[in-house]
């Protein structure tokens, strides 16, 4: 049996092939679609199409109307982290529903009122050198719901 891992470096740099995403008519980067409420999502319409977007090659377009009712409150992370998290000088990394955003704090826009939970931990490196602000941000899916509704009881017996 192999025993030696597999290492996969991700590229989190090339964005060919993503699509373009407009929201109501307006232009959002693809992660804003990360945390839109679905059941909020009146029409969804799927253009193929192949074109350059500021020297991205992109492929399609999606375009999403909101139903009437809704408007989106739309806040980049760091805007998030300035309204939400205590002021610090330390570094943050993100995290959107277990995955890590590998993207630009100011360019990354998430729907504020679709976030359920935010928890923030400092983290220091195992030599103490380094500190970070680990910021987890939930969205309000149902999976997301159902935990945060969880009893859960301890005793002693």
């Amino acid at each position: 049996t192999d025993t030696i891992p597999k290492v996969f470096h991700i590229n989190k740099e090339a964005k060919e092939n993503e699509p373009l995403i407009f929201i109501d008519g307006n232009k959002f980067n693809d992660s804003s679609i990360n945390t839109i409420d679905p059941s909020n999502i009146k029409a969804l319409e799927v253009k193929k199409s192949k074109n350059e977007d500021d020297g991205i090659y992109i492929h399609g377009e999606i375009h999403i109307t909101m139903k009437e009712e809704y408007r989106l409150s739309m806040i980049s992370l760091n805007d998030l982290k300035r309204k939400y998290v205590k002021e610090s000088d330390l570094p943050a990394i993100f995290m959107l529903n277990n995955e890590i955003i590998n993207d630009d704090y100011d360019a990354y826009l998430v729907d504020e009122k679709y976030i359920l939970k935010i928890t923030v931990e400092e983290i220091t490196a195992g030599d103490g050198t380094t500190s970070i602000q680990f910021i987890k941000l939930f969205s309000r899916t149902k999976e997301n719901i159902e935990k945060a509704e969880t009893i859960r009881l301890r005793g002693n017996e």
